[in-house]
């Protein structure tokens, strides 16, 4: 079972409803080329979200009154999606799916209803296909002692110095919640600009079928210095 960690929930008088606030990073991911939001009805989308929810109850059991069944909890359940960091640079066109992994940020309780607010937390390309089982590789043959000769020597490794810790009682330059906030935001620009380079890669895949298609394979691939090539080295990573 998955554990869940919640903040102690606060009540918001302009909503009239309690919040839990998530701290745990339970990702829940699904693939689609229309639809952004997870399909909740999808038994495989089911498989990964009733865990949560039973591990939330459970940490948030000591709140309530009296105990809430997961039947009671679900039949009064809504979702709201937040996208918006992704939205500037995202476009489904109904054929490229891509996989989208959602984060559960906080669940208010309001007097009849339970909303689960969820935030787009990044977006990747889907995983390629299992390959075809591949015929057996030939046993390696043995290396003469004259091959082992030739073998180059492996590097040393080298080990970067420790930094020195500052004297006890000293001030750091900045505070630690500065500088957590800091690296959230640049790590959410980095998943931004990797998203929209993945989106433009993906374009381009789909203006080489077309140019294969009309022009043929031979004309597109004599030109490898153009700007119709694509630099693989230069392919986004993942955070």
């Amino acid at each position: 079972m998955i554990e869940v960690r919640i903040q102690k929930p606060t009540f918001l008088a302009d909503s009239k409803c309690h919040i839990f606030k998530i701290d745990s990073e339970h990702l829940i991911e699904h693939t689609s080329a229309t639809q952004i939001e997870l399909p909740l009805q999808d038994s495989a989308v089911q498989t990964q979200v009733e865990p949560f929810y039973l591990a939330f109850l459970k940490a948030a059991s000591g709140y309530f009154s009296k105990p809430l069944s997961l039947d009671v909890f679900q039949s009064r359940l809504v979702h709201d999606w937040n996208a918006d960091e992704f939205m500037d640079s995202l476009e489904l066109d109904g054929t490229t799916p891509l996989c989208f992994v959602w984060r559960p940020a906080s669940i208010r309780f309001y007097t009849a209803k339970y909303e689960v607010q969820w935030v787009l937390f990044t977006v990747r390309r889907p995983p390629a296909p299992a390959p075809a089982a591949a015929l057996p590789t030939p046993p390696t043959p043995p290396v003469t002692a004259m091959e082992a000769e030739q073998v180059p020597a492996a590097p040393v490794a080298t080990v970067a110095p420790t930094r020195t810790p500052p004297p006890e009682g000293t001030i750091p330059f900045q505070h630690p919640a500065t500088l957590e906030e800091r690296r959230e935001r640049m790590k959410q620009k980095v998943r931004k600009a990797r998203l929209r380079a993945l989106l433009a890669e993906l374009r381009a895949e789909r203006l080489a079928e077309k140019y294969y298609i009309r022009y043929g394979a031979e004309s597109l691939e004599a030109d490898t210095d153009s700007d119709l090539s694509y630099d693989s080295d230069n392919a986004p990573g993942k955070i």
